[in-house]
C-alpha cells in the first residue's frame, strides 16, 4: 500500500477528507496484510480545520493507531521523506519501522523555523532543524540518507526486497492468459449512452483470461449473468447485470407534470450520480479507465490474497 502526499495541493496538508482517505488506505492494508510505504511531503494538518480532524475516533490519531497495529502484525511501515514532514506528518515518518530522508530536500520537525522564531526568537534553517544530516547523524530518527528522489526510491526497493516476506495463497493459480479481444473495444461496447443496453458477456470476454467464461444458470433469469472465470490466473466468480432488472412504475402524471416533477430529481442525479462526486467523497476507492479494468482487478485480487481466506461452514444456498 502506497500513501503519497501531493505538495502541489495546499502544501500536502491534511483536510478532513484527507484524513479519511489515509485511514481508509490503512484499513485496507490491515485487512489484506499489506506492507505500507509513505511518500511524505506534507505540512501536516490544516490548522483552520483542526477541530474537524483531531477529536473523533476515526480522525488523525487513527492513522498512528493503525501504523502501530500494522507494525505489530509484521507489516512493514516505510517512510520516504521527500519534502517537508511537519507536525502530524512528522509522527507518520517517525513511527515507521524504517525511514529514508532526502538530502537538502526532506525535513522532519514538529514545528518549522517560523514557529521556532516566534517561540524563542532564534533563527534556524529547515535543514539545521530537521534535515537529513541531523536525523541520520544525530537524532537517529531516519535510517537512510538519500542523495535525491531517485536514490530514495532505489533505497525503498532495497528495503522491500529485504523484508523476507513470502506470500501464501490458498487458491489454485493458473498461468495467466490475455483476453482474445482488445480491451479498448470496451469503449464502443459500453459507450456513454447509459440508456443503451449491451451484452455484459462482451465486457467479460475482454477482461477474463483467454475470454473463457463458464456461465452458471445461463437459461434462468437472463437479465443477470453469473459464472466463473480467471483473471491473471486467479479464480473469480462474476455477476453482471444484462439489461433491466426491474420494470418501470406505471405512469400517473401528465407529461408536463411528470417533467416538472423529474426536473430537480434529474438535476440532482446528474450532479451526485457523477463518479467524480462519489469518489471525491470516498464513497468508492477511485475511478479507473475501462481499459484498465482487468489490470485493476488483477492487482486487487493479488492484494486481497495476502490475507488468509476465512473458512466457513455454510452449506450451498439454493432458492
Amino acid at each position: 500500500m502506497i500513501v503519497a502526499n501531493d505538495a502541489t495541493v495546499k502544501g500536502g496538508s491534511y483536510y478532513p477528507v484527507t484524513v479519511k482517505k489515509h485511514v481508509r488506505a490503512l484499513e485496507i492494508a490491515l485487512q489484506n496484510k499489506l506492507h505500507c510505504i509513505y511518500l511524505v511531503d506534507s505540512g501536516g494538518a490544516n490548522l483552520s480545520r483542526q477541530g474537524d480532524m483531531f477529536l473523533d475516533r476515526d480522525h488523525f490519531g487513527r492513522i498512528f493507531y493503525y501504523q502501530a497495529i500494522l507494525s505489530s502484525e509484521g507489516l512493514a511501515q516505510i517512510a520516504v521523506i521527500m519534502g517537508t514532514s511537519v507536525a502530524g506528518s512528522a509522527y507518520v515518518s517517525a513511527m515507521c519501522d524504517e525511514s529514508i530522508i532526502v538530502h537538502k530536500q526532506g525535513t522532519i520537525f514538529l514545528g518549522g523555523p517560523p514557529l521556532v522564531k516566534a517561540a524563542t526568537g532564534q533563527d534556524v534553517s529547515a535543514e539545521e532543524l530537521g534535515g537529513a544530516d541531523l536525523h541520520c547523524r544525530k537524532s537517529g530518527v531516519s535510517d537512510y540518507y538519500a542523495l535525491d528522489d531517485n536514490h530514495a526510491l532505489y533505497l525503498t526497493r532495497k528495503i522491500v526486497r529485504n523484508l523476507n516476506y513470502q506470500k501464501k495463497v490458498d487458491v489454485t493459480i493458473e498461468p495467466s492468459e490475455d483476453p482474445l479481444f482488445p480491451a479498448d473495444e470496451l469503449y464502443g461496447i459500453v459507450g456513454t449512452n447509459l440508456k443503451r443496453i449491451f451484452d455484459i458477456r462482451e465486457v467479460i470476454a475482454r477482461i477474463v483470461d483467454g475470454s473463457k467464461f463458464s456461465e452458471f444458470k445461463s437459461l434462468y433469469g437472463d437479465t443477470l449473468v453469473t459464472g466463473f472465470a480467471r483473471i491473471f490466473g486467479y479464480p473469480v466468480g462474476i455477476l453482471g447485470n444484462n439489461g433491466v432488472l426491474f420494470s418501470e412504475s406505471a405512469r400517473k402524471f401528465s407529461s408536463a407534470d411528470e417533467a416538472a416533477l423529474k426536473e430537480p430529481i434529474i438535476k440532482k442525479f446528474e450532479e451526485e450520480g457523477s463518479p467524480y462526486y462519489s469518489s471525491a467523497r470516498l464513497c468508492d476507492d477511485g475511478i479507473i479507465d475501462p481499459v484498465d479494468t482487468r489490470l485493476v482487478l488483477g492487482l486487487s485480487l493479488s492484494a486481497a490474497l495476502n490475507a488468509p481466506i476465512q473458512k466457513t461452514d455454510f452449506a450451498v444456498f439454493r432458492m
